[in-house]
């Protein structure tokens, strides 16, 4: 056997060794991270003995994999984008409905002949009825006179948003709202009801910010409604006592 097909034996030898070793690695770190949920993770991320078995077993079958069958199992979590805060994007089905709704300005509707449109702004935002995702698009028409082309563009004022400029709809936050305060919905389930039933994925997250955007909205509502009532001559409060226990 030549010099060089010696080499070229051991780098092969060398490189299997390596691919081995970077695999244990991973199923190392994998192990400690499925411990460390286990042990220290909140309630709802924890694991109970069981599923701990079960995903250390399956965690060994999947070191014995070849390279091949792990990068393409990689694939899927690579189309899992990061936005530039941090998290992760909302992704949705490509055919997800869009429900689009045109705002004209006034002076446009009432002499339309005299308008010429020149663009438009848009603003989408994801919205939810019961059972149901779609995306509701705003597009407000931007016009100028075409007599009197150097007056400046007319276009209708943008609808108050609840969300603050966010991709959540007022119907989007009631919906989270009402599930996790009144209904005791965790967001992770909810996380999972949306991907399993709607095939729209949304992070933990990014419904913790959407929900404080709505309690600070209602939080406004309670404000007026104390002052309201601290306005009156007198309140009156029904103290009627309910006994828990009959002793």
């Amino acid at each position: 056997m030549s010099k060089e097909k010696k080499l070229s034996k051991e780098v092969k030898s060398l490189r299997l060794q390596l691919k081995q070793s970077q695999a244990e690695v991973t199923l190392l770190r994998q192990k400690l991270d499925a411990l460390a949920r286990r042990m220290f993770g909140k309630r709802s991320e924890q694991l109970n003995p069981d599923q701990l078995v079960m995903l250390l077993g399956g965690l060994e079958e999947e070191a014995e994999a070849t390279p091949e069958e792990e990068d393409s199992s990689k694939k899927p979590d690579s189309k899992r984008k990061r936005s530039r805060n941090g998290r992760q994007a909302i992704r949705t089905p490509e055919n997800l409905e869009v429900v689009e709704e045109r705002i004209i300005p006034d002076c446009v509707q009432s002499e339309p002949e005299e308008w010429q449109q020149i663009g438009q702004e848009e603003n989408r935002r994801l919205d939810y009825q019961p059972g149901k995702f779609f995306w509701r698009n705003t597009v407000r028409l931007k016009y100028v006179r075409r007599d009197q082309r150097d007056l400046p563009p007319v276009i209708a004022p943008a609808p108050l948003e609840l969300s603050l400029g966010g991709k959540a709809s007022p119907g989007l936050l009631a919906y989270l709202l009402v599930s996790r305060f009144c209904d005791h919905l965790p967001y992770h389930r909810q996380q999972q009801l949306f991907a399993r039933q709607n095939e729209v994925w949304i992070s933990r997250q990014q419904m913790v910010e959407w929900t404080a955007q709505g309690v600070k909205q209602l939080d406004r509502i309670v404000n007026v409604m104390r002052e309201s009532l601290r306005q009156r001559a007198y309140l009156q409060v029904d103290e009627t006592p309910v006994r828990y226990q009959d002793r």
